[in-house]
């Protein structure tokens, strides 16, 4: 008996737990052996450039790892472009014609279907399975896959209002710093949106100095303020969960710690080195290297009312020493002592 499998293609970017479902559920109906998750290489008719492909598969690769009937076929990125899903489909059951291959699709393409190129040729060579979207009815002509309405998109991960994902793709996405960028811009205003990628850029240049990972000095510069503009009621919230023993300081250093809490446990983070340096950016509490470079990025930053080009010279020159210059400055601002066992 010849196996059927069922050929979900899509940007993926980033895979969620609704495409997860979907291809679980299509198997389970149409008696199919597997899945084979296909991402397309380039998606010229898409409003943005998607995340490099290599990235995409990574995150594909974590999302199914404990599944045993999901699978990721790269045949996308080896057929010339522009590529048409006709042609991935020849192509495909060139490569297996031991297999029965179903095409499966949302209900938001089946409307434009008959837009796509040679659709009879397409239908002659599969069958078609549409799953449901919302906002959309139940298309004629298809084999309809009956699941609940998702209310996920890889939109909605990317600009943070949702982390419906597997934990290893939020954490790989985080690392890489594919979306992080967007994710802050989403959090804060314009502004304060300004200040932290200078934060960031000198972050990374001093990361680089020290021998530190620059992507983990990006991710730490990005998330430091990336809660500094939330209301003090959802802060308070955060830091009762999380930090209950430091209610007792200034409201004003909360978002420090909250916004190491975010990254730590909606975006699974476990990385020590950046989770301190986002927790002490605001005075410096770490001795920890990468710590020192955000915490005197953030003071010293081009974009401050003082001028800051000698302090950024010097940080270049010896990172320690210009920390202790930076602590001075900030304690005499804030009519503070230094306390005696920070370096």
């Amino acid at each position: 008996m010849r196996s059927r499998v069922i050929l979900f293609g899509g940007s993926f970017d980033p895979i969620h737990n609704g495409h997860l479902a979907v291809a679980e559920a299509a198997i389970k109906q149409l008696n199919a052996s597997a899945c084979w998750l296909i991402p397309a290489f380039d998606a010229p008719l898409k409003d943005r450039v998607l995340t490099p492909f290599h990235h995409r598969v990574n995150m594909i690769k974590m999302a199914i790892d404990r599944n045993d009937h999901l699978f990721v076929n790269q045949i996308e990125a080896t057929l010339p472009l522009p590529n048409y899903t006709v042609v991935t489909l020849q192509t495909l059951i060139s490569l297996h014609p031991q297999f029965d291959f179903v095409l499966l699709i949302g209900a938001d393409q089946a409307v434009d279907f008959k837009r796509w190129k040679d659709p009879e040729v397409i239908r002659s060579l599969v069958e078609i399975a549409v799953y449901p979207r919302i906002g959309y009815p139940q298309p004629e002509g298809f084999i309809w896959i009956h699941h609940d309405l998702i209310d996920i998109s890889s939109t909605a991960i990317r600009n943070g209002s949702s982390t419906n994902t597997p934990a290893e793709v939020l954490r790989y996405m985080m690392s890489k710093n594919l979306y992080t960028e967007q994710i802050v811009a989403a959090m804060i205003s314009e502004k304060r949106m300004a200040h932290v990628l200078r934060v960031t850029q000198l972050t990374r240049q001093l990361a680089l100095r020290y021998g530190c990972d620059a992507d983990k000095a990006v991710m730490a510069g990005l998330f430091h303020d990336a809660v500094k503009q939330w209301p003090q009621e959802r802060l308070l919230r955060w830091m009762r969960l999380y930090r209950p023993q430091l209610l007792h300081l200034h409201p004003a250093i909360w978002h420090a710690f909250v916004g190491a809490d975010v990254l730590k446990h909606s975006y699974h983070i476990r990385d020590r080195s950046v989770l301190q340096a986002i927790a002490h950016h605001v005075e410096g509490n770490s001795s920890d290297l990468l710590a020192k470079i955000l915490y005197v990025a953030d003071k010293i930053e081009p974009g401050r009312k003082y001028d800051t080009d000698l302090l950024i010279q010097a940080a270049f020159n010896d990172i320690h020493k210009t920390v202790r210059i930076v602590k001075t400055m900030q304690a005499q601002h804030l009519g503070k002592e230094i306390s005696n066992d920070i370096n």
